[in-house]
């Protein structure tokens, strides 16, 4: 579902296997690092430093999965 999400909104799937490369490989570019993220799976803190930053990342990621459900009613709808 999320990679449905994520080409319904434009995005690329497979830029995050060649991101890396591209960049290390662009001049303009000097010590490229490479580190691993990892997406929350549960509801953001609510208080705290970084709570602002969470809340606004769920609620990305939350309209990503909407645009995601939207894809397979639409997708399941032409199946039928």
């Amino acid at each position: 579902m999320l990679r449905n999400a994520i080409e319904a909104r434009g995005g690329d799937i497979n830029a995050a296997t060649h991101l890396y490369d591209w960049v290390r490989n662009n001049p303009a570019f000097e010590e490229v690092v490479y580190r691993e993220y990892f997406l929350p799976v549960v509801p953001p803190p609510r208080e705290g430093a970084k709570a602002e930053f969470w809340v606004k990342f769920d609620k990305t990621m939350r309209e990503n999965l909407l645009v995601c459900s939207d894809c397979i009613t639409i997708l399941d709808s032409h199946n039928s």
